[in-house]
């Protein structure tokens, strides 16, 4: 089930706005409550399935300011692990990959063709990222500014 939600609410604003990964284990957990929204959590789009766990990843573009690949241009989420617990290790590593060739893709579509080394930066980037994330533990947000 794929749908657009507004980056600017909840774990995405927060991803948005540190530019960070996030892993929220449990929205309706202490922890979880600052992104916790009653009308986009407990039956997105009429689906009848309540959203308990999330996980976002920036996608990062390029900033000519700065000539760095670290401007947040979107950010991919995925909810719900499909065995019912928390989103862990390779779950993050996995979609930082994916975010980063998402990002790629997006840049070159947008006509900021960059080199193959540049490239594989913002990939070898995005894992290290997820790497600092940590292991998703039970019941606590996992952020990689917090260290896991």
């Amino acid at each position: 089930f794929v749908f657009r939600a507004s980056a600017h609410v909840g774990v995405m604003r927060e991803v948005v706005r540190t530019g960070r990964p996030l892993n929220v284990v449990d929205l309706r957990a202490p922890c979880g409550r600052a992104y916790y929204s009653p009308s986009l959590h407990d039956d997105p789009f009429g689906t009848g399935v309540a959203i308990r766990s999330v996980l976002v990843m920036p996608l990062l573009g390029y900033d000519s300011a700065s000539g760095k690949s670290n401007k947040v241009t979107g950010v991919v989420a995925v909810f719900n692990k499909k065995d019912g617990g928390a989103f862990g290790e390779r779950d993050e590593s996995a979609l930082a990959i994916v975010s980063s060739h998402i990002s790629t893709t997006l840049e070159f579509a947008h006509g900021h063709e960059h080199s193959f080394d540049h490239a594989l930066e913002q990939c070898a980037r995005a894992v290290r990222v997820a790497d600092r994330m940590g292991p998703a533990a039970g019941g606590l947000c996992q952020t990689a500014a917090a260290g896991g």
